[in-house]
């Protein structure tokens, strides 16, 4: 499961720097199913990490929404 999680976190990581709107859709599927093996797998470090990830995929998200109305 965890390469899983890593292979859709490089295909978001991808679709976002081409700024495709999917990778968003992508990079969520790929945090949930961190979350997931973090939890199962009490790895509460990479719970912590995830979260950043999270607020991090967020706020370039609201830029980026700016940015395109602008």
């Amino acid at each position: 499961m965890d390469w899983a999680c890593a292979a859709l976190s490089i295909l978001s990581s991808e679709l976002l720097t081409r700024k495709l709107w999917y990778g968003w859709v992508v990079s969520l599927l790929a945090q949930g199913a961190w979350y997931y093996v973090s939890i199962t797998n009490e790895l509460w470090g990479c719970f912590a990490l995830t979260t950043v990830f999270v607020f991090m995929s967020t706020r370039r998200l609201i830029r980026w929404r700016r940015e395109s109305r602008a």
